[in-house]
């Protein structure tokens, strides 16, 4: 069975997505943005979770599904603490699990449309075959360090984000070592 790429949206609608499905597995490519370019950016963060939430019911997936996010501030500095506390209450809401949050990355680079205060992308993976994707969360991180272990038939990808150097970069090591030294050679 070969691979079936298909894209929605468009860069003037709410959400872009391009799906591609083969092996057992779907992949999602979703750009996330606000319905509406007023108002504050509290609104235009629930709006845009809002967005993400309808086209991942749409494709039949999940926010536990969600691997990795990239989030854009028009001001990360001023728009940060609102904006955790936004997405951990959304992911929980909706996955009833704040310990399921994507690994992401947070970029001070404001969305392309004026007006727009936030725009996030990201990437969700989930089983549409007989196979089992599991996912965890690594552990150890320390500050906006983040990342993601996902296994399917027998292969490991290590999505990680934020990574800085710094103190905790040493049990990062031994994390990472960890999955590697798990994996069956080939």
């Amino acid at each position: 069975m070969g691979l079936k790429i298909s894209r929605f949206g468009h860069w003037k609608q709410p959400t872009q997505v391009t799906k591609l499905e083969g092996m057992g597995i779907t992949e999602l490519y979703i750009c996330a943005r606000p319905s509406s370019d007023r108002g504050g950016f509290a609104e235009q963060a629930h709006s845009m979770y809002d967005n993400l939430s309808n086209v991942l019911s749409k494709h039949r997936a999940n926010p536990c599904n969600v691997i990795t996010e990239k989030v854009f501030f028009s001001d990360v500095d001023r728009q940060f603490r609102e904006f955790e506390k936004i997405r951990k209450d959304w992911y929980t809401r909706c996955s009833h699990n704040a310990e399921s949050l994507p690994a992401t990355i947070f970029l001070h680079q404001p969305p392309c449309h004026p007006g727009r205060l936030c725009e996030l992308q990201a990437y969700a993976l989930f089983p549409t075959g007989g196979g089992e994707v599991k996912v965890r969360s690594l552990d150890g991180t320390s500050g906006l360090t983040s990342g993601k272990v996902v296994e399917y038939r027998g292969i490991r990808h290590l999505y990680l984000t934020n990574l800085t150097g710094g103190q905790g970069m040493a049990i990062l090591a031994d994390n990472f070592y960890l999955i590697l030294r798990d994996r069956s050679p080939f």
